[in-house]
């Protein structure tokens, strides 16, 4: 596993929920998103520490007023989840 690979990349797919630490987290990383998708401004966006995209295709679902998205992580290997999923 690689250094910068912690819980903030966590895969919602491996979310158990009877791990209450990883339900709390992923509810905390998504409410965060839903209020960016709310009050960030339309045209370009970027998400910084984006993990394995989850967030960053949460935003692009519901706002269709983005002209371009874009998602960066340290993770090599969250970006190849992200891509491939």
């Amino acid at each position: 596993m690689e250094s910068a690979d912690a819980l903030e990349r966590l895969n919602p797919e491996d979310v158990l929920d009877g791990d209450r630490a990883a339900v709390e987290s992923l509810e905390l990383h998504k409410s965060r998103y839903e209020f960016a998708a709310k009050h960030a401004p339309p045209g370009r966006l970027l998400d910084l520490a984006c993990g394995v995209g989850y967030g960053t295709r949460l935003l692009a679902d519901c706002r269709a007023d983005l002209l371009s998205l874009t998602g960066v992580d340290i993770s090599v290997r969250a970006i190849e989840y992200a891509e491939s999923h």
